[in-house]
């Protein structure tokens, strides 16, 4: 049955109680407006800019949470056994994972680069599963086509974009492009126009969409931000048929520390790949750490509620004719971006593959970061 998640129950509260405020989730824009004020609603120990405190727990070995290199956990495919949905894994075809595609930056760095094939796909949150509740914005499950493509394995790291600066100074928070396209705090733990070494390593945050955008397209021809529709393939595989398992998370259906990086596991933002949950493609951090922009505009009934349309005469997509099937993009207006993945202050169940947020392209949070794809 779709209902609305609890941020979205309360924000239609909220209203009553405050005319005059803007509701911020995890740090998320709940209200549309392109121009509000950021509020940092940081939790636990340390931002982006600081080291933190305390030591995480990796499979059975402590680890240094600040500075932790990147974990290839590729050779898993990040499939768990117990698909929790009282269906078996047994019949699911395991995608050939394939994350050898390296770009080389303008600035000589190789990035790594997972494979998506294109496929005919299921989008969208699968009610039909038992357990499973999907707000309204996230259905009716519906099939698209996506061509191949290939998506970052890791999130764009503080190192990573502070050579985009380098070589971009504009987007440097003092610089022309920087200033005018991003509302503060734009990169605010940088010192003298980089990050700290400690934090070199851990996904880049607080970077408005156009800058985000801006580091994409400079990766190299035909990258960009991700689709909405990208980034879920990506995160849950080939969901061809609803006779397949269905992956709430994309490294399966039981959260854990080890898998994720979410609300009451670290209290703080962890290196790229530190968890070891990949999806079925390879790709690491798709749930939790850093929430990730991806480039469709926001609209609620975008997938068309068959609850807001008439019982007898719905036929699916009459409230969106608008919407295409073959690589899908988002609404043609909106004042803001859909942001996925949660972060690491996320409540688990805000994971889930489908979830769907929003935030104002000019505000970066200390939880947003962003990864490219490149078309193909």
């Amino acid at each position: 049955m779709a209902v609305q998640r609890w941020w979205a129950i309360l924000w239609t509260l909220f209203p009553a109680v405050c005319l005059a405020c803007t509701a911020y989730i995890d740090d998320f824009e709940v209200a549309d407006s392109a121009d509000t004020t950021l509020i940092d609603n940081q939790t636990g120990g340390g931002s982006d800019s600081t080291t933190g405190t305390g030591t995480g727990i990796i499979g059975d070995t402590a680890v240094d949470t600040g500075t932790q290199s990147p974990v290839d956990t590729t050779s898993s495919g990040g499939i768990e056994s117990d698909s929790g949905n009282g269906e078996s894994d047994d019949d699911s075809e395991i995608p050939v994972v394939s994350c050898q595609v390296s770009i080389a930056t303008p600035a000589q760095t190789a990035i790594t680069f997972c494979a998506v094939p294109a496929s005919q796909t299921l989008l969208g949150c699968n009610d039909d599963v038992s357990g499973v509740v999907c707000a309204s914005d996230e259905v009716p499950l519906h099939s698209v086509s996506l061509n191949a493509f290939d998506i970052m394995k890791y999130e764009v790291t503080q190192g990573q974009f502070a050579e985009f600066i380098e070589t971009n100074p504009n987007w440097a928070p003092d610089g022309t492009l920087g200033s005018i396209s991003c509302n503060t705090p734009y990169l605010s733990g940088w010192y003298e126009g980089a990050p700290l070494a400690a934090v070199e390593n851990q996904p880049v945050t607080e970077v408005c969409f156009d800058a985000a955008m801006a580091y994409c397209q400079w990766v190299g021809a035909n990258v960009t931000l991700p689709t909405e529709a990208q980034f879920e393939k990506a995160a849950r595989g080939n969901y061809a048929s609803t006779s397949e398992p269905y992956l709430l998370y994309p490294f399966g259906n039981n959260p854990s520390c080890t898998m994720a990086n979410y609300q009451m596991c670290f209290r703080r933002v962890l290196d790229v790949g530190t968890t070891v949950g990949a999806s079925p493609y390879g790709v690491l951090d798709l749930a939790g750490n850093a929430a990730e922009w991806t480039r469709d505009l926001y609209r609620e009934d975008y997938y068309c509620n068959p609850t807001d349309a008439s019982t007898t005469l719905f036929t699916y997509p009459n409230c969106n004719s608008a919407y295409e099937f073959l690589n899908p993009e988002g609404s043609a207006t909106g004042s803001n971006y859909v942001v996925k993945g949660g972060s690491w202050s996320t409540p688990v169940g805000e994971l889930q593959i489908s979830a769907r947020a929003r935030q104002a392209p000019r505000n970066g949070t200390n939880l947003l970061g962003f990864r490219c794809v490149r078309n193909r």
